[in-house]
């Protein structure tokens, strides 16, 4: 995902027998003082033959899965990558592990790759865009043109109103 020559863990199915599993486990993670954790991470699984990312928190040796992505998500191997955020508020001041799980499906067509793990404290006021609606055209956009902007509040703080501005 990040340019300039980085590393990244993906699975190798070329191998293997149908059912097959790999774990990638962190070390421990303290999380007291950290208000309102999250986990990000980017994830490319494109292949015929997808298995499923499962994402769990180990707290004292138990594991619980927190989400999982089915099947293949890019529809070419060069798309972009895709990021993933999980609240990991239930574990706020517990130390954790993150254990990533894939499964190997069919054929060698179901690699998964991750990379830039990371947890995080996100910041009180933050809203991002995560979809917009031109209208009809893209091209020639004027005041008559209806814009939808969807966003979602990816902060701690209840947000209960927003202001947007279009620059033309």
């Amino acid at each position: 995902h990040t340019p300039g020559g980085s590393q990244y863990v993906f699975t190798e199915t070329s191998s293997g027998a149908q059912g097959d599993l790999f774990t990638l486990t962190t070390p421990c993670i303290d999380l007291a003082g950290v208000n309102s954790p999250r986990l990000s991470f980017w994830y490319h699984m494109f292949g015929d033959d997808m298995g499923t990312l499962r994402t769990s928190v180990i707290v004292g040796g138990v594991a619980t899965q927190l989400d999982s992505i089915v099947g293949q998500q890019q529809t070419a191997e060069t798309d972009p990558w895709l990021e993933r955020v999980i609240s990991l508020a239930a574990y706020q001041g517990q130390t954790i592990q993150i254990a990533f799980t894939g499964n190997r499906e069919g054929s060698f067509e179901g690699d998964m790759a991750l990379d830039d793990i990371q947890i995080f404290q996100p910041p009180a006021s933050d809203l991002a865009i995560v979809g917009t609606d031109l209208g009809s055209s893209a091209c020639g956009l004027d005041s008559s043109v209806m814009i939808t902007i969807t966003v979602e509040n990816v902060g701690t703080d209840t947000i209960q109103s927003a202001e947007a501005q279009l620059a033309v």
